[in-house]
């Protein structure tokens, strides 16, 4: 169970707007009929894993020095723990700040 509130999520709201779209544009359609399978996912699945290695190895070869801000917390009510990781922060060679994403 999900409090009220996802409603007022942001992905929620644009996942819920990309279906809006998706039907005024196609129409009707049978969720069956474009499902991928499970062998489908589990071939893109690490293609996704080895791009996004690539590209994090790129961004961090030059990389001397860096740093990660974690936060772990409770919610209060659900109970429900939480790890947060900051946007990541490197230093170049040359003492250039470089920011990194998580996404």
């Amino acid at each position: 169970m999900r409090p009220f509130n996802f409603i007022d999520d942001e992905v929620f709201q644009c996942l819920s707007q990309e279906l809006i779209n998706i039907g005024a544009t196609y129409g009707k359609i049978n969720f069956k009929d474009i499902k991928p399978s499970k062998n489908t996912i589990s071939n893109y699945v690490p293609k996704i894993c080895n791009e996004i290695e690539d590209s994090v190895i790129k961004n961090i070869e030059n990389i001397t020095g860096a740093g990660i801000t974690c936060d772990f917390w409770v919610h209060d009510i659900y109970k429900t723990n939480y790890l947060t990781i900051e946007e990541p922060q490197a230093i170049t060679a040359h003492w250039n700040r470089k920011h990194s994403s998580l996404h």
